[in-house]
């Protein structure tokens, strides 16, 4: 299972076209003040979760979250300079929005730089200003690339630059230093042999379920292809 780099947005150059532009690349029209991160969405296996919110907010997240993520959406409460954060290339009377190189949320978690990975770990950074979440709010939007999704049973650091993450005036976001979100472990379900018994295994469909390591994928004499490098030793 593995996720494809997010391509490039295409922004068809008409008459209508302007506001869509407008979207990627916000001007000083917007109001004055530190856009603030208010929340973290984390989408897998089709749903998606409120994975974190500021402290002394009531909302009710979800912890641990599934490894295999497809895509994290940090939101805000206001727009950001997506000049900052991507680049508008037109080529043949089309325009895209393409990902700056440089990221402006950065992940981590513990020995990850003793961890191989081949190829090595790494994050497609992307923006978007349409209020998905409500309000004047806009998203940035990480998926991960050249893996199935990140560290199983880790804790995983966010965090942010603030040169990167600014309003239209240069105002630099409101974000906490960084953010720890803890990832589950992977759990597979593994048809049960003719004649296995185990208490494991469900009668009725014949499946069994456990949690899943290197280790033990390798004890069992299965291949860990899902989890590849990223799963917990």
């Amino acid at each position: 299972m593995t996720f494809a780099p997010a391509r490039p947005r295409i922004l068809a150059v008409t008459a209508a076209a302007g506001a869509l532009v407008a979207a990627c690349s916000s001007t000083p029209a917007e109001p004055h003040g530190s856009p603030v991160l208010t929340s973290i969405y984390w989408s897998a296996g089709g749903q998606q979760s409120l994975a974190w919110v500021p402290a002394g907010d009531s909302a009710t997240t979800m912890s641990p979250v599934p490894p295999f993520v497809s895509e994290i959406d940090f939101v805000f409460d206001r727009v950001l300079d997506g000049a900052r954060l991507e680049d508008l290339v037109t080529e043949g009377g089309v325009t895209s929005a393409i990902p700056k190189a440089m990221h402006a949320i950065l992940v981590s978690w513990p020995n990850m730089a003793t961890r191989d990975s081949h190829p090595p770990f790494d994050l497609v950074i992307d923006y978007n200003s349409v209020p998905r979440f409500g309000g004047t709010t806009s998203y940035v939007f990480a998926r991960p690339m050249n893996a199935p999704g990140i560290p199983t049973s880790e804790e995983i650091t966010f965090r942010f630059d603030t040169t990167l993450l600014t309003s239209a005036y240069d105002e630099p976001a409101s974000v906490p230093d960084h953010v720890d979100i803890k990832t589950s472990d992977f759990v597979a379900s593994i048809a049960a042999a003719l004649g296995l018994t185990s208490a494991l295994v469900n009668s009725d469909l014949g499946i069994l379920s456990i949690p899943v390591t290197s280790s033990t994928l390798s004890n069992i004499g299965l291949t860990a292809n899902a989890a590849s490098s990223t799963s917990s030793n």
